[in-house]
């Protein structure tokens, strides 16, 4: 039996053509969320790296010129053993001056650093070089976080 008059509503190809556009909009929106969170993360991880490289900086630069001489000339004197220098040290081995471990946050275990120093004895000036990387692959998309810093020995 014909049927003469129209009837409202879609037909199976209207509907299949929804739903595949609708799931190429959802592959769309998961792939923009899922790079927004990796952003996100990487920020957070970038800046915990920053974070590891000026206090090692800050530490560093504060010995003076003197000793981070001596240091460089000397290499099992204490400040050499303790920085490390050349050398890639997770932050468990890290302690304050009277030798207590120093106890950082959790999220932090995932970095390790290295110190250089670097003398230039005609201008009177060392180099510190302070690279942070993670200790895993895939951690994090930068390789690492590099800081310099000039100390003089008139400044």
């Amino acid at each position: 039996m014909l049927r003469n008059e129209a009837r409202g509503g879609f037909s199976f190809l209207e509907v299949i053509m929804a739903i595949i556009f609708l799931m190429v909009c959802l592959v769309f929106l998961y792939s923009a969320f899922s790079s927004s969170t990796r952003g996100t993360a990487d920020s957070y991880r970038e800046t915990i790296a920053y974070t590891i490289a000026c206090e090692a900086i800050e530490w560093t630069a504060g010995l003076g010129y003197e000793r981070l001489v001596d240091a460089v000339e000397t290499p099992g004197s204490e400040i050499s053993n303790r920085l490390g220098i050349g050398a890639f040290k997770s932050l468990e081995s890290v302690k304050y001056d009277d030798g207590t471990q120093i106890r950082y946050p959790e999220d932090y275990a995932h970095f390790e650093r290295m110190v250089e120093l670097l003398p230039d004895p005609g201008n009177r000036l060392v180099l510190v070089r302070v690279t942070v990387r993670p200790r895993e692959f895939g951690f994090i998309r930068r390789q690492g976080i590099v800081l310099e810093r000039v100390v003089g020995a008139d400044y």
